[in-house]
């Protein structure tokens, strides 16, 4: 496909492939998707089928794009789909639709959110992973002096979830599975960078928290004087 034999029996390459055209978007590497920018010079072929990607509703109805998609060729990952600007790569649901779920995410639980935008709960943790996957500040640790510890749980309080949020800015910068001082330890010990735990100078948490953990953190000032973080000795 995409290539045309002349009366002479030779091969010839589509008239695509021989005349640049606009360079496509430069967008991150993803499975079957155009990692890199390359100009139509790399077109491989055209699929034969529509990709479609879900919209918000429009007036109570679902919104549905679809859009043929061609296939470049790059010269690192071989034959790949180009990317659009709408949608993540490796999604079905447009960019506008996501943000919005995520957001209502925040607000209710996922049942309230897979029942709003008729999609199934599993499909809205997926959702929130790549939004989160897209949007996470890598530098959220860079900053942080005055952070708050505290713990979330469900299922009757078999499954727990430790989460830090930094007080200046509000937000939640870290959270992992599990309780007390095993999870909470991990956020100390694999997660900050070097010399991030120095600079916290202060740590807000429940009592209850702080009774279980049943240790001390320390850290060290910058003239190599120790102090206690949190816990008890």
């Amino acid at each position: 496909m995409g290539r045309h034999r002349n009366p002479a029996g030779r091969r010839r390459r589509h008239p695509d492939q021989r005349t640049p055209r606009r360079p496509v978007r430069q967008t991150p590497h993803h499975a079957g998707l155009l990692g890199t920018a390359y100009s139509t010079l790399h077109r491989y072929d055209t699929r034969e089928v529509d990709s479609s990607w879900r919209h918000l509703n429009l007036g109570g109805r679902v919104c549905v794009l679809t859009m043929r998609r061609r296939r470049l060729r790059c010269p690192e990952h071989g034959v790949l789909v180009e990317a659009v600007d709408f949608a993540r790569p490796g999604s079905g649901f447009t960019r506008d639709f996501e943000d919005l779920a995520v957001w209502l995410a925040t607000k209710t639980d996922k049942s309230t959110v897979a029942t709003f935008y008729r999609i199934t709960w599993r499909t809205v943790g997926a959702i929130c992973g790549r939004v989160v996957a897209d949007k996470l500040d890598l530098d959220r640790f860079t900053n942080l002096v005055e952070i708050g510890v505290d713990e979330i749980s469900w299922r009757r309080h078999h499954k727990y979830l430790t989460m830090v949020s930094d007080h200046d800015t509000g937000k939640i910068v870290w959270g992992t599975e599990g309780k007390h001082a095993a999870a909470l330890g991990t956020f100390f010990t694999d997660t900050l960078p070097a010399g991030a735990a120095q600079r916290i100078e202060a740590v807000s948490m429940p009592q209850r928290i702080l009774d279980l953990l049943g240790m001390a953190l320390y850290a060290v000032d910058e003239d190599g004087g120790v102090r206690q973080l949190f816990g008890r000795v």
